[in-house]
């Protein structure tokens, strides 16, 4: 990893100064270790592709050696695991809270937090909604029309 590529947290978008800094096991995004140990209170994918990660790597700057391995911890509990299988992911700000807020397209599934569309919408449409995505792209619903 070269410090001239990351200069920057990816959750914050705050420069690297003196800040302590975490990597993840499964890729190589660089985040400020407070940014993504508290990401990883709610998910456990980076926030940039998604990929799971069990492991946070505490370093002093970007491509430092590591100093700290933290392993994140997932709640095993029956009600969790329901509840993370049908969690929805908002697509611009990557979080899952706020669920009375959050559409869901009818035909990709993606989520969005109404205040996270551009523009934001104050209330939730009437019936069903399709993202941005899926309005300019079409989709073959199967049914002759």
């Amino acid at each position: 990893m070269d410090k001239s590529t990351v200069d920057k947290c990816y959750i914050c978008l705050s420069q690297f100064e003196q800040q302590t800094v975490g990597s993840l096991d499964n890729c190589q995004h660089v985040f400020c270790l407070e940014c993504i140990l508290q990401w990883s209170q709610t998910a456990n994918t980076c926030p940039v592709d998604r990929i799971t990660f069990a492991c946070i790597h505490q370093r002093r700057c970007p491509g430092g050696d590591i100093q700290k391995k933290i392993e994140v911890r997932t709640p095993k509990k029956a009600d969790d695991e329901e509840e993370a299988r049908d969690a929805v992911i908002c697509e611009e700000c990557g979080r899952s809270d706020r669920r009375h807020r959050l559409l869901v397209c009818i035909h990709c599934d993606s989520g969005y937090h109404m205040d996270c569309l551009t523009p934001s919408l104050n209330t939730g449409p009437e019936g069903d909604w399709i993202c941005p995505e899926c309005a300019v792209t079409p989709h073959h619903t199967g049914k002759n029309v």
